[in-house]
């Protein structure tokens, strides 16, 4: 149990000192063995002792530090916890009373939430005589006239509390918030109204709002013992300051305070999160003492724990209202141990008051009361006695099933000794003059029965349709007379066994005036949301209905205006079987109008164009009056500038409002326009298109036909030109501002085309008519022979100026002739050029269209120029002659003198194969045998000459060729791995230096492998497998790691004698040539034997059946055998032999024929004379 007790204590410490990390010294509770001194222990730690509780061995310590489980343990300390603030339950309320006209200070003891628990029917029984109950609570008013004469001595523990710290444990604020308007959802205002009771209005009484609402805790609870146990005496113990706040040592304190002062109940009016070990031990002291105890279940609508409420030994309370469900604050547990009325409960407040209040503080308090009558009664047994004798509300609250204890309390059920027959309740227990309703009897002990029992009651009441459901439980109509006496009456229920009467059983009330107070409402501007008007009604079950008048509407209690003017609201109430109707109240309102103000937008166009919608804002308008405007401006379109005005519609809302028209300006500028020239071009030489350019007019307006008209500046140079634009007609374009942009207008060099063979020409001026440039060179040649190129351009001059120029003057200073040149590089490989040679440029013409054309032919020795057979391109290098070549050649190079100012010339190109000498090339190829390397010779010879050195390639099957080197005009191939067959041969001679390319094709011969196979000689037995046909090579070899596929077969036959073996299956590639030599399988004959078994008879007697044994014959051949034996019958020996058969396989065997005897006895015989 120490152990455990430190374990917990951990846990406890754990929780303090995460609240006080930086705190210099620590509140400590501490039990320790009564043979340890307190002063000691608190020097040791280096605290002090700052409480004590008597007699308990229990003490407040303030130490530096906090001991570890294991030293405590060796310093005496049986177990400790950190002493933690703990806060007062607080409570709902609804609101503070007065004390009713004349009535006694007790009045409330007569409300419904006592009749409904049976409290003051328990009297006859007990008042709580002799019993002590304690209240550990707040302060109490002790001048209350309805808690004068219960009260006995208590004790203040917080002005008497020698300031002992605590901490705060935050854990436990959540408990402290219980204001919630949700506990006040369910009073009974109809008593109070009988009571003439009527709610404070607290703005006017400073006392009642300079109290905390801890203060009024203890009276509030004493109260309500008071009312149920009148005779009990309550022992008030303050723990709980006017802040709300205690500790956790004080109230382990006041437990054991109030059961030293003879206290036999105890309500422990707190709750906390954390079991404390200081308050388990004084509970547990308690239950030992024989004292009762109760707690409030806790008002956070869980079932999490609370306690002292969970600790065992407890009696629990939780909340319910007038029919029984569950307060939606109150907790519940299976730990709850009863239910009682805690919702909307009267009781007493300090200074003469009375309060309506809602908590689980309330319900602890009656079940503190209950207890103390049946403490009064018997020392034993009582909590059996509440729980035996409470009402099970399980199927009134579904949810909470078993989680609500027993049952709601029923006080006189408590008190009453058992087996008496009583009515405990009758329910609803009121009614009205004039009403007719249904109410449902309960008994304990009863005998009801259908048709015997009857239910009598005072004058004025007539009680009809009787059930009974059960012994204990019937309903019944009760007819209440318009002329009914007025208060309480004694019903009395008779059965064929018993007669029970209750007093107050019911209680007959008249319809009661009632009052609206309903203040006036304040003026509105119209446009205002709808409001809420709010009255306060009499007692009646009807709610107060508004209706209105005039410029507004009514729905519930919300009011809606309608329009500027008056509007009046009617509250009104109906009357029920309690109530009279009530005098309706009106208050008007004057409704003003609302501000409001159109303002048109400012707007604008463009000369020309459509006016814009017109649009503007309205301000203070509502929505739903759906009002619009429509803007207009002052009539005309001239540039200028003109006013918006506005007109508001519908106009039946527009007396609702003080409207302001504001104004606003409508602008009409000039149009923006441009015209812009479309750029054009020609070609140096060529003239003027007919219409120069065209354009573009953008913002003029199609109605007034403007027109543009295009020139550029003079000059026929390449280059470029402006065109700009005149506009018409003149009259209109002050109308718009115009933009005039200008565009360019160039004169291309003439570029010449390129032609091919048939006169088709590109780029430059695209024609089919020749006219371009165009070079044509001898398309093959041989090496060592001449090649012609010619080179033709047209037209010679354009627009009177000369393509071609002279380079310069001879040594006569006379003009040289324009001149072409041509290259030649290889194709593809332009950076390389050769010059090919220059040619004079003759003027030809002119042709049938006038044209000239210059013209010249250049012829050249190739072996002069350094190059090798080959492909080559020719060039006459045009404007791109730098880029081509790598800046070998400069651009125009092959046009002597170009004019680069006014033409472009292109470069023009040919195609040109040079050939070498050509080449022979011949295949000597032998036939060799399968595996034998084969000897391959090739020769390549020309006739200028023995080739030597250059490679030579080889391909046998379209394989992957072989090269060699030529030695003499020949190359030698050696080719290993071939099959038997012919393969194909291709010999290539790749061209070199000046040699041609040659090749040729042959075949070699590979011839099969020959190879000899013997097989070899085999026997077996009649009737064996046959051995393993094998051979052998006798001549020739395999190679390559070749092998032999199948096997060998011999010829049919399983008889005796000799059969032939074949090849069978026996191959090998198609690389050999297979001989076979063959060999014979003898089968042998099978040795077998027939062995008759001897016999004998007497002599006269018949021969038995002969038998035998037949031995190494097969089973398959089905030889039999057929014994007999020589003839005689005279008494002797004879011999039996076998005959066997079928014949046909007996030439199998070598068979052994045994013999066996058989023997005649002699008969026995007698004479008899």
């Amino acid at each position: 149990m120490t152990r455990c007790r430190f374990l917990f204590l951990i846990l406890i410490l754990v929780l303090g000192l995460s609240s006080q990390a930086a705190a210099a010294s620590y509140p400590l509770i501490v039990q320790i063995a009564p043979t340890v001194s307190i002063d000691t222990l608190a020097a040791t730690l280096g605290g002090t002792v700052a409480d004590s509780i008597p007699g308990a061995n229990t003490y407040l310590l303030v130490v530096p530090v906090v001991p570890l489980p294991d030293r405590a343990s060796l310093l005496g300390i049986q177990w400790m916890e950190l002493n933690r603030s703990v806060s007062l339950p607080r409570f709902g309320l609804r609101g503070v009373l007065g004390l009713p006209g004349a009535a006694a200070p007790d009045w409330y003891k007569l409300q419904p939430a006592m009749r409904l628990i049976n409290a003051a029917r328990a009297s006859p029984w007990s008042t709580g005589r002799g019993v002590v109950v304690a209240d550990i609570n707040s302060k109490v008013d002790y001048a209350h006239a309805a808690l004068v004469g219960h009260l006995t001595s208590g004790y203040d523990f917080v002005s008497s509390s020698p300031g002992g710290p605590s901490l705060l444990d935050q854990s436990d604020a959540g408990f402290l918030d219980q204001s919630d308007a949700g506990f006040l959802d369910q009073s009974d205002a109809g008593f109070l109204d009988q009571s003439d009771a009527g709610f404070l209005d607290r703005s006017n009484h400073a006392y009642l709002d300079g109290l905390h609402p801890a203060y009024s805790h203890g009276s509030l609870s004493a109260g309500i013992i008071a009312a149920i146990a009148p005779d009990s005496m309550i022992m008030p113990l303050r723990v709980f300051g006017d802040d709300g706040q205690s500790d956790l040592f004080t109230l382990a304190k006041a437990i054991r305070y109030a059961v030293d002062h003879g206290a036999q109940v105890i309500q422990m009016n707190f709750g906390i999160l954390n079991p404390s070990l200081a308050v388990k031990t004084a509970v547990d002291f308690a239950r030992a003492s024989n004292v009762l105890l109760v707690a409030p279940a806790g008002n956070d609508n869980t079932s999490r724990p609370r306690y002292p409420a969970a600790f065992d030994g407890v009696m629990t309370a939780a909340s319910t209202d007038l029919s029984d469900t569950k307060g939606l604050f109150s907790n519940y547990a299976s730990y709850v141990f009863v239910s009682a009325p805690g919702v909307d409960v009267i009781s007493v407040y300090p200074g003469g008051y009375y309060i309506v209040a809602s908590g689980t503080s309330l319900s602890a308090a009656a079940l503190a009361g209950t207890a103390a009558l049946v403490r009064s009664l018997r020392t034993n047994g009582v909590p059996d006695s509440i729980a035996q004798a409470a009402l099970n509300i399980d199927s009134q609250n579904p949810t909470y099933a078993n989680q609500l204890g027993h049952g709601r309390i029923d006080v006189l059920g408590s008190v009453m000794p058992q087996g008496i027959p009583v009515i405990a309740e009758v329910k609803p227990a009121t009614g009205t003059q004039g009403q007719t309703l249904a109410i449902t009897v309960t008994g304990r002990y009863t005998h009801f029965a259908q048709d015997t029992t009857q239910l009598s009651a005072g004058s004025g009441v007539t009680i009809t349709n009787i059930v009974v459901d059960s012994s204990t439980l019937l309903t019944a109509q009760v007819s209440i007379a318009d002329n009914a006496a007025i208060g309480a009456q004694t019903w009395t229920a008779t059965t064929s066994t018993e007669v029970v009467t209750l007093n107050d059983a019911f209680t007959i009330i008249a319809k009661a005036d009632q009052t609206i107070v309903f203040g006036a409402l304040p003026d509105k501007t119209y446009g205002n949301p709808p409001f809420a008007v709010s009255a306060t009604g009499g007692g009646s079950t009807h709610r107060v209905d508004f209706t209105a008048s005039g410029a507004c509407t009514m729905s519930g209690n919300i009011v809606t205006i309608t329009g500027a003017g008056t509007c009046t609201v009617t509250a009104s109430q109906a009357g029920d079987v309690n109530y009279n109707p009530a005098r309706a109240v009106s208050q008007t309102f004057t409704i003003n109008k609302a501000p409001a103000s159109v303002m048109p937008g400012a707007g604008g166009k463009t000369y020309g164009s459509s006016d814009p919608v017109l649009t503007g804002t309205l301000n203070g308008f509502l929505p739903s009056d759906n009002v619009t405007a429509f803007f207009a401006r002052t009539a005309g379109e001239a540039v200028g500038t003109y006013t918006i005005s506005a007109a508001l519609g519908p106009a039946s809302v527009l007396s609702n409002y003080h409207i302001t028209y504001n104004i606003a300006s409508f602008v009409i500028a000039p149009l923006p326009a441009s015209v812009t020239p479309n750029p054009a071009s020609k070609m140096f030489g060529d003239d003027d298109p007919s219409l120069l350019t065209t354009g573009t007019l953008t913002g003029f307006l199609a109605g007034d036909n403007v027109t543009a008209t295009y020139s550029r500046n003079a000059g026929d140079a390449p280059g470029q030109y402006t065109i700009s634009a005149a506009l018409s007609p003149a009259t209109v374009l002050g109308n718009y501002t115009i933009t005039y942009n200008t565009a360019n207008f160039t004169i291309k060099k003439y570029s010449f085309s390129t032609c091919d063979a048939n006169g088709h020409c590109v780029g430059g001026k695209p024609n089919d008519n020749g006219i371009g440039g165009r070079l044509t060179i001898t398309s093959m040649a041989r090496y060592g022979h001449n090649a012609t190129a010619t080179v033709t351009v047209s037209p010679a001059a354009v627009n009177t100026k000369d393509a071609l120029t002279s380079p310069g003057v001879d040594n006569s200073n006379q003009p040289l002739p324009p001149v072409f040149k041509v290259w030649l590089a290889p194709a593809g490989d332009p950076t390389h050029p050769v010059l090919f040679g220059i040619g004079t440029a003759t003027k030809m013409g002119p042709d049938h269209s006038g044209n000239y054309t210059w013209q010249t032919s250049i012829t050249a020795p190739l072996d002069e120029l350094l190059i090798t057979p080959g492909n080559y391109t020719a060039y006459v290098y045009g404007d791109d002659g730098s880029s081509l070549t790598n800046n070998q050649v400069q651009s125009d190079a092959g046009y002597s003198n170009a004019d680069t100012t006014d033409f472009i010339y292109p470069t023009l190109t040919a195609s040109l194969t040079v050939t070498g000498w050509s080449t022979t090339t011949s295949i000597n190829a032998p036939a060799v045998t399968y595996n034998t390397a084969a000897i391959v010779t090739v020769t390549v010879t020309s006739a200028s000459g023995t080739l030597a050195g250059n490679l030579l390639s080889l391909t046998v099957d379209s394989g992957t060729p072989t090269s060699a080197a030529l030695s003499n005009g020949s190359a030698v191939f050696t080719i290993n791995g071939l099959n038997a067959g012919d393969h194909s041969l291709t010999a290539s001679y790749a061209a070199h230096g000046n040699f041609a390319a040659s090749s040729s094709t042959g075949t070699l011969h590979v011839n099969p492998r020959p190879i000899t196979v013997t097989a070899d000689a085999q026997s077996k037995t009649y009737g064996d497998a046959d051995p393993a046909l094998s051979y052998q090579i006798t001549s020739g070899s395999l190679v390559n790691g070749d092998s032999f596929t199948g096997s060998l077969t011999r010829l049919a036959g399983n008889n005796v004698g000799t059969y032939a073996v074949q090849p069978g299956t026996l191959s090998l590639s198609t690389n050999y040539t297979l001989l076979f030599a063959g060999a014979n399988l003898t089968i042998n004959p099978k040795s077998a034997s027939v062995t008759p078994g001897a016999g004998a008879k007497t002599y006269g007697s018949s021969d038995p059946v002969l038998t035998g044994t037949l031995s190494g014959f097969l089973p398959s051949d089905n030889v039999t055998a057929i014994f007999a034996r020589t003839a005689g019958e005279a008494v002797g020996t004879y011999t039996i032999s076998a005959a066997l058969g079928p014949a046909s396989v007996l030439s199998n065997y070598d068979i052994t024929y045994n013999i066996a005897s058989f023997v005649i006895a002699p008969l026995p015989a007698s004479p008899t004379p």
